[in-house]
């Protein structure tokens, strides 16, 4: 198995592909497991090879990809809710509740590969990570004063 911990992030993803579990040869299929914790975020990333359906088993998640005509969608995604990331197109996800949150993903493919920017792009500091989730947040979400003072109050409470 394929583990990929990140501690600045706060989250921990396993992808499971044929290569690691032989039951998944010949489907098309690949698995993963994300766990974030409380304000935890997966770094954009992309799949070229692959799709993602993505399952939220527990927690608030906000899940999100860029088009290619550079717009923004996203969610508010609560247990039982399942978002797709399409194929090659830029995604991400954060842990906008009050627990930890449990996702499983699957991709259309027996290796979706993973391309990651955010170690070539972006520091791996709080104040970093803080501008990018304020960007990602849409401005509709943000006009919800409720969803607004509870992000915000959780991210300034992490900075303290």
């Amino acid at each position: 198995m394929l583990a990929t911990q990140t501690t600045i992030s706060s989250s921990a993803v396993t992808l499971v592909t044929a290569s690691d579990f032989p039951g998944l040869n010949t489907l098309g299929l690949s698995i993963a497991r994300t766990d974030l914790e409380i304000d935890g975020l997966v770094m954009p990333h992309s799949h070229p090879r692959a799709s993602e359906l993505f399952f939220v088993f527990k927690g608030m998640v906000i899940a999100g990809f860029v088009d290619t005509n550079n717009k923004l969608f996203q969610a508010v995604l609560k247990p039982g809710d399942v978002f797709v990331f399409p194929r090659g197109l830029l995604h991400f996800c954060f842990n906008s509740g009050y627990e930890f949150a449990t996702i499983f993903s699957v991709f259309n493919s027996q290796n979706p590969g993973v391309v990651g920017i955010s170690d070539a792009m972006f520091m791996s500091d709080f104040d970093t990570i803080n501008n990018l989730v304020r960007k990602f947040i849409s401005d509709s979400a943000l006009n919800d004063s409720g969803i607004r003072n509870a992000i915000f109050s959780r991210l300034n409470d992490l900075q303290s």
